[in-house]
């Protein structure tokens, strides 16, 4: 026996075998190379990346928001005071002619710069002071039924509540430096500051509609009627208010609709990330 030849026999390759495992190997090079070549393609390539983009951007926006929730009281402090009582109607009266005379166009510019109506006799204002410039920048009123009749009884006829638990909230107004980007345009809360530094969370429209929903509070009411437009039902719903609506939609400048909410349920059941603003609110309110 030739060990050396026996061994070269032993593993001499066989030609027709070779030639199967080369084209095999061949095919599955040429298969793992078009994979490749479609995983990086411009088009892939330009997909993983959007999706990479997409993800930094949630990242990101959660940081920031669960930044502003932690800061959200400390925040609104040192940017805003809020006043509710008969003798801020002057105060809330300029923020009213700015946006619904100046701004707006819906109500006759006024020499005085108030815009006022029959309904602030029986009213109690709300409103929210910029501490940076010291002036109005929102409001939004409380009409008393116990005081006078409701601009909503027009619609819906006299209200079936009792009137010393009852007002209608009317004359909401933000003016347009603190109120929208342009990039905000159809969102639920559209708002912006001038602050360099803009926050994303609606902090002023959520303060005033607060500081309204503690002023029925203390003031022992319980049924809030509004005759308003469709957005700010939205608004309202996003602060768990449940409105209910009233009869159909009616024609009043634009349309709207007149709906009717329980001050107890809503305060029982605002959402988490409202307690900050809402317990500065009191607080401001309670301390005045």
């Amino acid at each position: 026996m030739n060990p050396l030849k026996d061994s070269e026999s032993h593993w001499a390759p066989n030609t027709v075998e070779w030639e199967k495992d080369a084209l095999l190997s061949h095919g599955l090079l040429v298969s793992m190379g078009k994979r490749i070549s479609a995983i990086f393609d411009n088009k892939n390539i330009i997909c993983v990346h959007k999706k990479i983009k997409n993800i930094q951007h949630t990242v990101q926006w959660i940081v920031r928001f669960t930044v502003t929730l932690l800061t959200l009281k400390e925040k609104f402090e040192s940017q805003y005071i809020v006043r509710a009582w008969v003798d801020f109607m002057d105060a809330a009266a300029r923020v009213r002619h700015k946006v619904f005379c100046q701004e707006k166009g819906w109500e006759e510019v006024q020499d005085n710069a108030l815009e006022k109506d029959e309904y602030d006799t029986h009213s109690i204002p709300v409103v929210l002071i910029h501490k940076g410039s010291n002036e109005p920048i929102a409001c939004v009123r409380l009409i008393r039924a116990d005081w006078g009749d409701l601009q909503v009884e027009q619609f819906i006829g006299p209200i079936k509540t009792e009137r010393e638990e009852s007002a209608e909230v009317s004359r909401l107004a933000v003016i347009s430096d603190f109120r929208r980007r342009k990039n905000e345009q159809g969102k639920v809360f559209p708002e912006a500051t001038p602050d360099p530094i803009r926050w994303r969370f609606p902090i002023i429209t959520v303060g005033v509609y607060l500081a309204l929903i503690h002023t029925a509070r203390e003031n022992n009411i319980e049924y809030l009627y509004f005759l308003t437009k469709e957005s700010l039902v939205d608004s309202l719903k996003k602060l768990r208010a449940n409105p209910v609506q009233i009869g159909d939609s009616v024609e009043h400048k634009w349309i709207r609709v007149n709906c009717l909410i329980s001050v107890s349920e809503m305060i029982a059941n605002l959402p988490w990330w409202s307690k900050p603003i809402w317990n500065s609110v009191c607080q401001q309110l309670e301390t005045k």
